[in-house]
Order: C-alpha cells, then sequence, then structure tokens
C-alpha cells in the first residue's frame, strides 16, 4: 500500500472533514445494499483432523465469532477467511523456527487479507459490517442514521 493509512471514517465525523464527494457513502446506512446470508462455517478441509491444520482451526475458533458478530464474516467468506488462520498458523511456525525470509512473505499476504476483514483501524475505513441483525455495527453509524 503506497502512501499514509486511510483515517478512519469516525475521526473524519469528530473532525469534522467527512465529505460527500470524497468519501462517497461512508456515513451512510448500508443495510439498503444487498448482504451476503450471515454466518459462516469452517470449511471442510480445515475441519479434517489434519495434525498440521491444528492451529489453523484454533484460530478460526478464536477469532470467526467476532467477525461474524460484526457482519463482517458471512457465508461467501469462509474459504478466504480458512485461508488467512491457515498463513496465521505458518507464519507463527516460520517465526519460532526462525525462518525470517517466509516469515517475511507470509505476514505481506496476511496484511492483504486481514484488510479484507477490516482486521486494522484504516482497514475499517474500507469494510463495513452489519451486525446481526442488519443494523450497522458501529454505534456511531447508528447514531449518525438515526431518523
Amino acid at each position: 500500500m503506497a502512501g499514509r493509512p486511510r483515517k478512519p471514517t469516525e475521526l473524519l465525523v469528530l473532525a469534522g472533514g467527512l465529505r460527500k464527494g470524497r468519501h462517497g457513502t461512508a456515513g451512510q446506512d448500508r443495510a439498503a445494499a444487498p448482504q451476503p446470508a450471515a454466518g459462516c462455517e469452517m470449511p471442510a478441509y480445515l475441519k479434517a483432523k489434519v495434525p498440521a491444520l491444528k492451529r489453523a482451526r484454533e484460530l478460526w475458533a478464536e477469532e470467526a465469532p467476532e467477525l461474524e458478530r460484526l457482519g463482517l464474516l458471512t457465508k461467501v467468506d469462509g474459504r478466504t477467511f480458512a485461508r488467512l488462520c491457515v498463513l496465521w498458523s505458518w507464519e507463527e511456525e516460520a517465526a519460532q523456527q526462525k525462518r525470517a525470509p517466509l516469515a517475511t512473505a507470509l505476514l505481506a499476504e496476511i496484511r492483504q487479507l486481514e484488510e479484507r476483514f477490516g482486521m486494522n483501524p484504516s482497514a475499517r475505513t474500507k469494510v463495513r459490517g452489519t451486525g446481526a441483525a442488519g443494523k450497522p455495527a458501529n454505534p456511531l453509524d447508528r447514531w449518525r442514521n438515526r431518523a
């Protein structure tokens, strides 16, 4: 990613810098747009009792419930999130074995996938989920969109 990371939408609102022409629908309700079905099952290949994937399954169990609650992990995201869990487990193993070039390469791929799920503050300006009830997951969005 080139340049400075995007400023989170909440900070733009507080600073009075959110502009419709520049930021599009960043502050509007996204519930009207079609959304994939909520909930996500672990893919079959990750469920298989393969010892090499044990840590990836543990990572899925740790992270998936919160992403589902925020509406960022839906039915269509399962394989991509499973790949992220596998990469996380491989990166942990590479770091423990002091294999720096492999760990560095894995981290680059992990960062790209983490951005797809809004797993850092600047990525959350690009990705918005909805809570389980189809309402904006962010309390500030609910306040902004009150009628």
